[in-house]
């Protein structure tokens, strides 16, 4: 591909200055956001339990969980609001478009879908896993979910991919800013429940994966809600662990065959087992070789 990037290209003026400062007041957003919303959600919670009662509801999964996502949409706000000024509010720079927006948005859908379909295809034909009817599915949380893995999959990809992946490739190169900001996807993951040395492998794959989709795409709309898709196929539709988490009220109910965890994942679900690191790994090398990134010299 011979065209130019804005999103990756040289700043003139006081760009080191303007980079750490974009990439540290990220962090402190993306850090401090989830503790203005245990304020919020103490709050809401407290009022909940004191007017109706509802404390033993909203201490339970799935509720608890999707409580926990309330800090999501003040660490968007936060994202956008510090890094527009940053970026004198021009929000194409951080891969957001307004041409065809829309459609950019079916495709990166389609895309998380479509990426979750293969992999789940490739788990059958070894026969790792197998799903079920959930008899416990419930429509208003898996909407509920569904909102919460849309704003959570487009804050993480900002985050990573439109902020911290292009300055520090405005700094070094590309192959450096893909590498590190996977590196620092996979690190803010080792909290996850059953985390093992081969699921933060695949993260950080999986961080790879993305970060050439974003690369090769300059579109955050395509890149965000994919990763969205992803999530919310795998943990909302098929009911597969996401990043150790189960979503007790999914479509599906997918689980390990035995003594094939590791190919699965186990009881970290698709994301941590060998297949993922096989289908990835694949991906990868596709994008990779379809767009001659590793020959191909760019003036950024």
């Amino acid at each position: 591909m011979n065209r130019q990037r804005n999103i990756f290209r040289n700043k003139k003026g006081n760009n080191s200055n303007r980079s750490i400062s974009a990439i540290d007041f990220s962090l402190v957003a993306f850090i401090f956001g989830p503790v203005i919303s245990l304020f919020l959600v103490f709050g809401i919670t407290t009022i909940l339990n004191m007017k109706l009662g509802l404390n033993e509801l909203i201490t339970t999964t799935p509720y608890n969980m999707i409580i926990s996502m309330l800090g999501y949409p003040i660490i968007l706000y936060l994202l956008i609001i510090i890094n527009s000024k940053l970026y004198d509010g021009d929000l194409s720079k951080f891969g957001f478009s307004s041409k065809r927006k829309y459609v950019r948005i079916l495709k990166g859908i389609g895309l998380g879908i479509g990426l979750v379909v293969g992999l789940y295809l490739l788990s059958l034909i070894f026969l790792a896993l197998y799903s079920i009817t959930n008899k416990k599915f419930n429509f208003l949380i898996m909407f509920l979910f569904v909102i919460g893995f849309f704003i959570q999959g487009m804050v993480e990809e900002i985050l990573m991919r439109s902020i911290i992946m292009n300055e520090i490739c405005n700094k070094s190169n590309a192959a450096i800013a893909i590498l590190t900001n996977s590196l620092l996807f996979s690190l803010l993951h080792l909290s996850a429940p059953g985390v093992t040395a081969l699921s933060f492998f695949n993260l950080f794959l999986f961080g790879i994966m993305f970060s050439l989709i974003y690369y090769i795409t300059n579109d955050m709309w395509l890149t965000g809600f994919a990763h969205a898709a992803w999530n919310i196929t795998l943990g909302v539709i098929l009911g597969t662990e996401i990043s150790g988490q189960v979503i007790e009220n999914s479509l599906f109910r997918t689980s390990s065959t035995p003594y094939k965890s590791l190919l699965s994942g186990g009881d970290f679900g698709l994301e941590g087992g060998l297949i993922m690191t096989i289908f990835t790994t694949f991906v990868i090398l596709t994008l990779i070789f379809s767009t001659k990134i590793i020959k191909t010299k760019r003036s950024w």
